[in-house]
């Protein structure tokens, strides 16, 4: 084959590959364009505030919400939130951004610095994303922020929900699911109850069936029923706040001159004191078949009342505590002290108690919380937290005080933790020992965001 013939099948072959891009149709016109308005992924920076980049956002597709679950930390300085730079993902062609109503505003791209993201007052925007074939697609982007500290204790009055009687000589015990409210008025005394609700409403029960005496302020829940002493010595139960009856022995063992009830042993008894000024005894019961006795060589800061009552129970034991109080001389007395091993006595907790007399110590959070109260001549306004029950104190962070500019300072209050979570405090009585009737109610914080 000659060098003509190479060059005729070249030119042939070029020709034809000419012919047929010419013959084709125009490429475009089977272009399907994309309906595809959707955002794949979002996120969100700002070099002064580095937590903004840790967040994960969720895209609700249906809804058209971007939102992040984990909310911004409480303490955040929002004010910070400037030149926030946005990063997402898209098939469409072009993305509008709106700080606060749904209508277009300036394009963007992704990595755009959005000078004017700012969700102190509007924590909302909107983004409207368009597709090639011109469907539009809105979401609506949602910041999250803690406004309070997610650990904190909220408290708030419950309205309408006021004790019956302004006394100072009153008790509220949590007890078979409810509150129960116990008032000696000088001349009787008398019995409420109140289910726990946003509205308490206390309903008075009969009180001909409680005994002349009866002090209130040391009626304790032992199991399924209550006990209480009266100042005449004796000791009574009931198991439906009505009718009380006198324990005259257990086992064949006289009880008498019961001089306080410190609290119960979840599941296995109650601890007493028994006896005289001078010739006092420990005492452990049942009030069945075990009543064990121990002569009590009591210290100066030993309490005898007005004291706390933290009974606990845990997966190793059962254990009670007391904590502040009067002691035998009348005196305050502010330690903390665990039941021991011998069940007659009582070993020495705390070394630096805070110096609060008539406040109300109680386990919330895995840790002892002290409110309420006296120190030195004025009512306390701090709280106080022990995180090893009771051994070392220090005052509480701000996060866990109560409301000093809506609270009425207190002493001698009542305090109830439910099974749900909540604190409440009833009553108490002023600085001049005026009798308080409101109750407050306290929960942790779980949420506490900005949506």
């Amino acid at each position: 084959m000659n060098l003509k013939s190479y060059l005729y099948i070249f030119c042939s072959v070029c020709m034809a590959v000419f012919t047929s891009c010419l013959g084709s149709k125009d490429s475009t016109s089977d272009y399907i364009y994309s309906p595809d308005a959707e955002i794949y992924s979002f996120s969100l920076t700002c070099s002064k505030v580095t937590e903004l980049g840790q967040l994960l956002f969720t895209i609700d597709q249906l809804s058209g919400e971007i939102y992040n679950k984990d909310s911004l930390a409480f303490g955040i300085d929002v004010d910070s939130l400037i030149s926030v730079v946005m990063n997402f993902t898209t098939a469409g062609t072009y993305v509008c951004y709106h700080p606060s109503v749904k209508e277009d505003s300036a394009q963007v791209a992704t990595g755009a610095t959005l000078d004017s993201l700012t969700f102190i007052n509007n924590p909302q925007k909107y983004l409207r994303v368009y597709a090639e074939d011109g469907s539009i697609k809105e979401y609506t982007l949602t910041l999250r922020m803690h406004t309070v500290d997610p650990d904190s204790i909220v408290y708030t009055e419950l309205e309408d929900s006021n004790l019956k009687e302004a006394k100072t000589d009153q008790v509220v015990l949590w007890f078979k699911n409810a509150f129960r409210n116990f008032v000696n008025n000088g001349t009787s005394i008398n019995y409420y109850a109140a289910a726990e609700a946003e509205t308490l409403t206390w309903t008075q029960g009969a009180s001909s069936g409680i005994p002349a005496g009866l002090i209130v302020k040391d009626i304790k829940v032992f199991g399924t029923r209550l006990v209480g002493n009266t100042t005449d010595g004796k000791l009574y139960e009931s198991s439906d706040c009505i009718t009380w009856t006198e324990i005259t022995a257990v086992n064949g063992i006289t009880v008498g001159d019961v001089k306080t009830i410190f609290g119960e042993l979840p599941g296995k008894g109650i601890s007493l004191m028994t006896g005289t000024t001078g010739n006092y005894s420990f005492v452990f019961t049942d009030l069945e078949t075990t009543w064990k006795v121990s002569p009590a060589d009591l210290p100066s800061d030993f309490p005898v009342s007005g004291f706390s009552t933290i009974p606990l129970i845990n997966d190793k034991a059962s254990q009670l505590y007391i904590a502040g109080g009067i002691g035998q001389d009348n005196v305050a007395v502010y330690n903390t002290w665990i039941l021991s091993n011998s069940l007659t006595d009582w070993d020495l907790l705390s070394g630096n108690a805070p110096l609060v007399s008539g406040g109300n110590t109680f386990f919330f959070e895995q840790q002892f919380l002290l409110l309420n109260g006296m120190v030195a001549n004025d009512l306390n306004e701090t709280a106080y937290v022990s995180k090893n029950k009771g051994i070392y104190w220090e005052e509480a962070p701000n996060k866990y005080k109560l409301p000093a500019s809506a609270y009425p300072k207190r002493k001698n209050a009542s305090l109830c933790v439910t099974p749900d979570g909540y604190i409440y405090i009833f009553g108490g009585a002023s600085i001049s020992n005026q009798a308080l009737t409101d109750v407050w109610r306290g929960i942790i914080n779980k949420s506490g965001f900005v949506d």
